[in-house]
């Protein structure tokens, strides 16, 4: 059998935001960009850096094995929301994912949800910590901060969803096309805002799949983070209510 045969063969673009992340961002986007090179068979891979204040922008330019990878380098951290719309924007394929750099969440989880979003008329397709088949190894404090969060979202959104924050997401390109004009957040809220507007824009096949999340130390997430999520959450709720 044609080795070229067994892989994925919808296009895939994904866009990795970093920030912070240099002591491992090399391996952990080689190790990526190994996963889609044996699994898809068309893929672009986008790095974009939230802020060039460790050398991550000059360490993947240097990496010979990574030439091919499209980074994009902002001089300043403006937050996830500003790396992911900047990587969105620069993307060319009919099938969008996101990923992030820290390595928490493993990637073999892309191929699965690529062919769930096709399978039928999904529009998007979230990893979420509380699928039933999701393997979660996280401290017990991120998982009170996660739980309470998410009852917090469950009071404010009429979502059909129970995790809105896992950072692995994969969407159709109108979904992408429809509700990137309307995103305000800079930060952490764009997971949530971004499900929000889609919702509002009529995109309801939204669909949970199971993840592999491994905490591994390396999250550039602090209770200052965790704060400037909940402003966001409300201003989130008034901005877009419907």
């Amino acid at each position: 059998m044609n080795k070229q045969s067994t892989k994925e063969s919808t296009p895939l673009s994904i866009v990795v935001p970093a920030y912070k992340q240099a002591d491992s961002l090399i391996s952990n986007i080689s190790q990526l960009d190994s996963y889609l090179k044996h699994t898809f068979a068309t893929y672009e891979l986008i790095v974009v850096v939230d802020g060039n204040t460790d050398g991550s922008c000059q360490a993947l330019a240097l990496s010979p094995d990574l030439q091919h990878v499209q980074v994009i380098c902002f001089a300043k951290n403006g937050g996830k929301g500003q790396a992911l719309a900047a990587g969105f924007r620069a993307t060319q394929h009919n099938t969008i994912a996101y990923i992030d750099a820290g390595g928490d969440i493993n990637h073999t989880s892309l191929k699965t949800m690529l062919q769930l979003l096709h399978s039928q008329t999904y529009d998007i397709v979230i990893g979420s910590k509380r699928h039933p088949a999701s393997q979660v190894r996280y401290p017990w404090l991120r998982r009170l901060y996660s739980r309470l969060y998410q009852t917090i979202v469950s009071l404010f959104f009429k979502l059909s969803v129970t995790d809105t924050q896992v950072g692995l997401k994969v969407f159709r390109r109108e979904v992408i096309t429809d509700t990137l004009p309307h995103l305000r957040c800079r930060r952490f809220g764009f997971d949530l805002e971004l499900l929000v507007v889609a919702n509002n824009q009529g995109y309801h096949q939204i669909i949970e799949a199971p993840v592999i999340i491994e905490h591994n130390f390396r999250s550039t997430i602090n209770l200052l983070d965790a704060g400037h999520t909940l402003v966001e959450t409300v201003r989130i709720f008034f901005t877009h209510r419907r």
